[in-house]
């Protein structure tokens, strides 16, 4: 159970004969790893987005092999022991605190004094190549600097009235600013977005079903070819594309300001946006006012949503794009 040292690690690669190419079968294909993320413990502490840092290390370690990777959440019915010890998982990660203690488990050392990972004791090559990839990860020159945007992503809300030293929103900006190119959207207006729907959080799930860092519904997200909730750059690219559809379908209505009524739909759905927009009707009121369309008692909790996010996208707008 104890973490292989630098020494030991190149010890036993010599008296197994396990080179840098090399491992042991496993029940997965030669291409691909299956990790579980076990850090419930921690995800949801503050604004830190650990979960994400966690998945990030995961696939760059897997791209390192250039091996796919499957990478989900432990569930409560999971028993992770056996997961490992019975192929069903090539490596799961856990808080450095953690209740999964195994005499037949490879432990590694700390990932970023952060992590722990555990592979299973029959998969020798695995952990050997893991082990000496956080050994190099945790000496790498830009470490600090990736795991600060994980751990001090921007919020307005704390980060006090000055941004002049802000120099990137979160860890997703280069995903942000792909999905705007492509959506059309300025990426801080995503960012926004984003920060006020999960927080930026990879792993949030709403109490009606929405998950992932754009907060799609599983209908939604099948629509725009989301298949993995955890998946930032899917998950980015799916929900900026479903904003670009919103907006689309919203164009033709000669609306006073379409950036507010497409948020509002993004956020409550084109349904019930319609639904208020018959409620100024009612009123005597002119539907493609915004101003009238708030007043429903119904939406008001929309419109504080609107209010946020474009307050949101104008600190974000001190970021250079």
């Amino acid at each position: 159970m104890k973490p292989l040292a630098a020494a030991a690690v190149l010890a036993l690669a010599l008296s197994t004969g396990v080179s840098c190419s090399g491992r042991q079968p496993s029940h997965t294909s030669g291409d691909h790893l299956v990790c579980i993320l076990d850090i419930s413990e921690i995800q949801n502490t503050s604004d830190r987005l650990y979960t994400g840092y966690c998945y990030d290390l995961m696939k760059d370690y897997a791209a390192s092999r250039s091996k796919t990777v499957e990478i989900r959440l432990a569930k409560k019915s999971d028993d992770l022991r056996n997961c490992l010890l019975r192929g069903k998982a090539d490596i799961v990660c856990t808080p450095l605190e953690t209740s999964l203690k195994a005499d037949s488990l490879h432990c590694s050392s700390p990932v970023d004094s952060l992590f722990l990972c555990f592979t299973g004791m029959n998969d020798t090559a695995e952990s050997i190549l893991l082990e000496s990839w956080i050994l190099s990860y945790n000496l790498f020159p830009g470490r600090e600097q990736k795991r600060n945007m994980y751990l001090n992503p921007f919020n307005p809300a704390t980060a006090g009235k000055s941004f002049a030293n802000r120099d990137f929103i979160c860890p997703y900006d280069t995903l942000l600013k792909k999905a705007g190119r492509q959506s059309g959207f300025d990426w801080r207006l995503l960012a926004a977005l984003l920060f006020h729907e999960s927080r930026f959080h990879i792993e949030a799930v709403s109490p009606y079903g929405a998950a992932g860092l754009s907060q799609m519904t599983p209908a939604t997200a099948a629509a725009m070819g989301v298949t993995d909730f955890l998946d930032p750059e899917s998950n980015i690219m799916g929900g900026a594309m479903y904003l670009r559809e919103v907006y689309g379908k919203l164009c033709d209505d000669k609306c006073d300001n379409l950036l507010k009524f497409t948020l509002a739909a993004y956020n409550s759905g084109l349904g019930n946006l319609t639904r208020a927009r018959e409620g100024a009707i009612s009123a005597g009121l002119d539907p493609n006012v915004w101003d009238n369309v708030r007043k429903s008692n119904e939406y008001s909790q929309t419109a504080s949503y609107v209010d946020a996010v474009l307050s949101t996208y104008s600190a974000y707008k001190t970021i250079p794009e």
